[in-house]
């Protein structure tokens, strides 16, 4: 279908303001675009007389620098359901973003308000326990299970959590938008929204203040980060006291998981040898020398656990 690139409009579902345009991208689409021509890699739909594209923002963008706004482009209009538009927009913001704190979190908004308004569409991905329930409770049960299903392909619950998380504190004023999405990483933006929440800190200057000295920093460990908030309350005496208990409560933590770890091992070693089967090595010599290294191992592990006691 042709249609003259002024009427072409973004997805209902994207925000422009949260879901940046990479201005690399559409510049090395530019230099493509003038050297081997436009590829229909736009797809949209026709609905309510607008032209309104899927995916394919970033080549729009390329477009409109190259061409005059009434020139025409032929692209794919197809049939697209909202429901759709929106798993498109997902995965294209994850192709182009990865998993970015800012895009990630608007993502997991628009389809967590988007379900909660339409429970004939959330329903599909419901557990069989809960498909009878009222359109009334279908809010209280949207969690990160059901979007990362409805989202589908690269989003998972471990991603979505946090990032639910995240948009609570800041509808409740908890957290300040501007200040976690200074943390492109997840990661980060986790960890800083923990300590936040650990330390009791909710005035959004502070917030702000707090992030971009973390990021000065260069240390976004979670001591890093608390030692980060007890120079800012702190004075200097003080503050350095306080980061040498920090520095030593995150060895202590690191310290338990790793024996955590090691017992947890030790059985399962434990466990294969006394079901190990022979019969896969082809000679005496390759087994005797396995069987060797496991209780090597095992000795090991078990003296150093001796010590720790």
């Amino acid at each position: 279908m042709k249609v003259k690139i002024k009427d072409l409009e973004p997805n209902p579902f994207r925000d422009i303001e949260n879901y940046p345009i990479d201005e690399m991208k559409v510049e090395n689409l530019v230099n493509s675009i003038n050297e081997t021509g436009f590829w229909e890699n736009i797809l949209a739909r026709k609905r309510d007389g607008k032209i309104q594209i899927a995916y394919g923002h970033h080549r729009l963008q390329a477009l409109q620098q190259i061409y005059a706004l009434g020139d025409e482009i032929d692209i794919p209009v197809k049939e697209l359901d909202d429901a759709t538009m929106l798993k498109i927009m997902a995965n294209e913001n994850y192709d182009a973003w990865g998993t970015n704190t800012k895009v990630l979190d608007e993502t997991v908004r628009v389809a967590r308000n988007f379900l909660k308004e339409h429970p004939e569409e959330a329903i599909k991905y419901y557990d069989n326990k809960y498909k009878n329930i009222g359109a009334s409770q279908n809010a209280s049960i949207i969690g990160a299970t059901i979007i990362a299903r409805f989202l589908g392909g690269n989003w998972t619950r471990d991603m979505i959590d946090p990032s639910i998380e995240r948009l609570k504190l800041q509808e409740s004023g908890e957290l300040d938008k501007e200040a976690v999405e200074l943390f492109d990483k997840p990661t980060y933006a986790k960890r800083f929204t923990d300590t936040m929440k650990k330390e009791k800190i909710t005035d959004k200057p502070t917030q702000q203040k707090l992030a971009k000295k973390i990021i000065d920093n260069d240390d976004f460990s979670e001591a890093g980060m608390k030692i980060t908030v007890a120079e800012e309350r702190l004075g200097e005496k003080e503050s350095k006291q306080k980061k040498e208990l920090i520095l030593f409560e995150d060895i202590i933590s690191k310290c338990t998981k790793q024996i955590s770890d090691l017992i947890i091992n030790l059985e399962e070693i434990t466990k294969f040898k006394k079901t190990f089967n022979s019969s896969q090595y082809d000679s005496s010599i390759q087994k005797y020398n396995f069987m060797v290294h496991i209780e090597k191992l095992i000795k090991v592990s078990m003296e150093l656990l001796k010590k720790e006691k």
